[in-house]
């Protein structure tokens, strides 16, 4: 069985002692999720053809246009990117996106890149090609 925990007795520092205001409370609550700590905002962004993608907030930028990708895409795409003009493996982005290398998950693979093709399309130097019983390659020509 465990000790009741008694109003007053918390050890953090995020404690508000009653009574309090919303506001203070919102703005703790601001304070933590608007500044998150500097270890944790990294950017890892890659470059190829004339895009950039920044993977850490799913985004493609090709000069002026500015394109969105889901988390999933974002992985497929970083994967890629880590190896352009290099074969991908089928199985390998399978397993590491989706965890297993099932056949419903890789039509799902084959949508995904239906849609990065499309997010790329702006940038002329780049394709995403397929190789038959191989994988996938970004080629940046």
């Amino acid at each position: 069985m465990s000790k009741p925990i008694k109003i007053g007795q918390n050890k953090g520092n995020d404690y508000l002692t009653k009574p309090f205001y919303p506001e203070e409370l919102i703005a703790r609550i601001r304070e933590r999720f608007d500044n998150p700590p500097e270890e944790n905002v990294r950017e890892e962004i890659y470059r190829f053809g004339h895009t950039v993608f920044n993977y850490s907030n799913n985004e493609l930028r090709s000069g002026t246009a500015k394109t969105l990708v889901t988390s999933r895409q974002a992985e497929i795409l970083r994967m890629l990117a880590k190896n352009v003009n290099t074969a991908v493996a089928r199985e390998s982005i399978l397993s590491l996106v989706w965890g297993a290398d099932t056949y419903a998950n890789s039509l799902a693979l084959n949508v995904q890149i239906t849609y990065l093709r499309r997010a790329i399309q702006n940038d002329s130097k780049l394709s995403i090609v397929s190789l038959n019983k191989k994988g996938y390659m970004l080629k940046d020509s």
